[in-house]
């Protein structure tokens, strides 16, 4: 018990941690801890790491490097290396009062990349430095442009897709021929209780608004109201 509490402490954990992981008494852990001289929550989290590998972590911060990049060469766990970072103040990306960026290469690169995350990056900086540089229009400009592209990607998709579907159909309406529009061109169900969804403005793949397809009709709007009517005539009748 005493090597295992030894050992485990020496790997950085609490007391509460080895407590509870070899389901013993807190006060049995805080003892051998107190007995060999490992007591203290602060500075827990160095047991077992060797003061070079402490100064090769600030070496490589002040180098810029990224926590996953430290533990990629010292093989050193990032919660560890995060510890150390904050107790030697070096816990942001960077020490922000050294770095000068030019606002001018930051926003051309920003243009270029349209990318706060790679921006950032490239200049080994945090995202909100990056911010700092860079007006708020911009970077709404961007959201909004990119929105409006995306929204008109769909768009002709589903125009597209419309256009395969009524074609697939016959491509003119099935009452009275009508085929000058293809916005004037519709679906109707022919039973409604068989209707798994409305086919105008779904993004399903082509082969699933096929097989929703093949449960309707294709009529021109005219003729889909004048359905609609005798359906609810009909209705009312009975």
């Amino acid at each position: 018990m005493k090597t295992k509490i030894i050992e485990l402490r020496k790997n950085g954990c609490t007391i509460n941690e080895i407590a509870n992981q070899l389901n013993c008494a807190k006060s049995t852990v805080s003892y051998h801890i107190n007995k060999n001289n490992m007591g203290g929550n602060i500075n827990s989290f160095l047991f077992g790491i060797d003061t070079s590998f402490i100064d090769k972590i600030k070496t490589l911060r002040l180098e810029l490097k990224t926590y996953n990049e430290i533990h990629a060469i010292l093989n050193i766990s990032e919660d560890k290396i995060k510890k150390i970072c904050r107790k030697l103040n070096l816990n942001k990306p960077v020490n922000v009062q050294k770095i000068n960026l030019n606002k001018e290469d930051v926003l051309n690169y920003y243009q270029s990349v349209k990318s706060l995350r790679v921006t950032a990056k490239h200049f080994k900086v945090s995202r909100d430095l990056i911010r700092k540089h860079i007006d708020n229009d911009v970077i709404i400009s961007k959201k909004i442009i990119e929105k409006k592209t995306n929204s008109k990607a769909v768009i002709d998709w589903r125009k597209r897709k419309k256009i395969e579907l009524i074609e697939y159909k016959g491509g003119k309406c099935m009452e009275c021929g009508y085929n000058k529009s293809v916005k004037a061109l519709e679906f109707h169900h022919i039973d409604p209780h068989k209707k798994d969804f409305t086919i105008s403005g779904k993004s399903y793949s082509i082969n699933r608004l096929k097989m929703e397809v093949d449960k309707c009709i294709l009529v021109c709007s005219n003729c889909h109201i004048e359905i609609h009517e005798k359906l609810e005539n009909l209705k009312n009748k009975s």
